[in-house]
């Protein structure tokens, strides 16, 4: 995570100390790891899918655990009102990330471009 001079490492997404009190950010380092939020997403989303295709069919858990399907689905039936909530949150995330990735690229490639008009100037 953090470190003694305030250097953030997580998940590959590595920010360090700058110059003049800033951070140095990687663009292409908060993309990937949006990238890989995006492939849990999918995946968590495919689970929820096969989830809802999966109900109990009455004696399935034979005579004496019959009591179970009932209880597993009133208790997926709770899970599953709150899986939109948390896949819109990490899509909301992930846009949010790459949204970051382009304006730290955006501000790079201007601040850039200063510098070279600057330089031809001398």
């Amino acid at each position: 995570m953090s470190d003694a001079e305030g250097a953030y490492n997580y998940e590959g997404v590595k920010l360090t100390k700058g110059g003049f009190g800033g951070y140095e950010v990687d663009p292409e380092a908060l993309r990937d790891y949006a990238t890989r939020l995006k492939a849990f997403g999918d995946r968590f989303t495919a689970l929820a899918q096969a989830a809802d295709s999966t109900t109990s069919v009455d004696g399935a858990f034979g005579l004496l655990t019959f009591w179970m399907g009932p209880l597993l689905d009133e208790k997926h039936a709770m899970v599953a009102e709150l899986i939109p909530a948390n896949i819109e949150s990490l899509e909301a995330y992930i846009e949010a990330l790459n949204g970051c990735a382009a304006e730290y690229e955006a501000a790079d490639t201007d601040a850039a471009s200063d510098l070279t008009r600057l330089e031809d100037q001398f």
